[in-house]
């Protein structure tokens, strides 16, 4: 009974999406209450759905608010940036490319997943983790590993969060005692064990009873899945960046140094009948990997596609 209900992917929700399920999900649990026998827990999750909806009708009081909110969302956008390129480079085929990765890998793991810390503490750590980057230690492992964008855009990001925190400090005595974050966090686990006690009840006493709740809990979340992969465009297969059209990359000078060059790069591919040309974009759509960069003779880059787009575009140019 593994796979009794669809698991919500609830972290990729946006905040408006996350407040709709829960509220619709928490109609559901209410109108099967004696089937699912579990007063308290569902009063739990009403009581949180309730409280993630006073702090999202909060949270749009105010344009900075929003602002706020958007850089937060474009800090942890970064912050996957990095942990995906690394996550990549591990596997690289090159070992020195993969020490440099092991090393910012070990940095990573010590903060933890930085995205799910509510903001100050998230605040705190992206500092640090960009202090760390920039490091006379680490710096050199950053720029072999294709990582300087995403750590400038973590820097970034994260000033414009501050800047937009302390603008709005002045709200502080009305706002709600957690932030949004937080409320989702506590939101979905309310939810969470209200599923896992539907799942031991049927495993114990079977499916008779469950089966219209089970069919609509399965039929509106993997609606809302559904929906939010289409906004991340991830619905069909992630786009094959291997037939990407590369500019010549001129001969560049030996300077004793790791030289990094970023390709330019387009790509032709067909979608549901429609033809694409899209230039690709370093950090967003592709990272970089490099190998044979610093002598004179033949370097090698290795685009790997990210976000919607997946495979490898290896491109040469000359030292010299």
């Amino acid at each position: 009974m593994h796979n009794l209900l669809s698991t919500p992917d609830n972290t990729r929700y946006f905040n408006p999406a996350h407040v709709s399920f829960h509220t619709v999900i928490l109609a559901l649990c209410i109108l099967h209450e004696d089937v699912i026998d579990a007063a308290a827990l569902i009063t739990a999750y009403k009581d949180a759905v309730t409280q993630e909806t006073d702090v999202y009708e909060y949270a749009h009081i105010s344009e900075l608010t929003r602002k706020k909110e958007a850089a937060d969302h474009a800090r942890d956008h970064a912050v996957t940036g990095v942990l995906e390129t690394v996550r990549v480079a591990m596997r690289n085929f090159d070992p020195v490319i993969r020490e440099r990765a092991y090393r910012i890998h070990d940095i990573l793991s010590d903060f933890g997943d930085v995205r799910q810390m509510a903001y100050d503490g998230e605040s705190a750590a992206v500092d640090s983790l960009v202090e760390n980057f920039r490091s006379a230690t680490f710096l050199p492992d950053i720029q072999a590993l294709g990582l300087v964008a995403y750590v400038n855009e973590m820097a970034t990001q994260n000033n414009l969060f501050k800047t937009y925190a302390d603008q709005t400090a002045d709200l502080n005595l009305q706002r709600p005692p957690v932030s949004m974050k937080e409320a989702r966090v506590v939101t979905d686990h309310a939810l969470k064990k209200i599923t896992d006690r539907v799942i031991a009840k049927v495993n114990l006493n079977g499916i008779t009873g469950f089966g219209p709740f089970v069919a609509k809990f399965n039929e509106l979340t993997d609606h809302a899945n559904d929906v939010v992969k289409d906004h991340y465009g991830r619905i069909h297969a992630r786009i094959d960046i291997t037939t990407a059209v590369t500019a010549p990359i001129p001969v560049q000078t030996y300077t004793g140094k790791p030289i990094f060059v970023i390709p330019e790069a387009t790509l032709r591919y067909i979608k549901d009948g429609v033809e694409h040309n899209v230039v690709l974009v370093f950090a967003t759509d592709f990272a970089l990997t490099y190998r044979d960069n610093i002598e004179p003779g033949l370097a090698t880059v290795i685009m790997q596609g990210i976000g919607k787009y997946a495979g490898e575009r290896v491109v040469t140019f000359n030292i010299a």
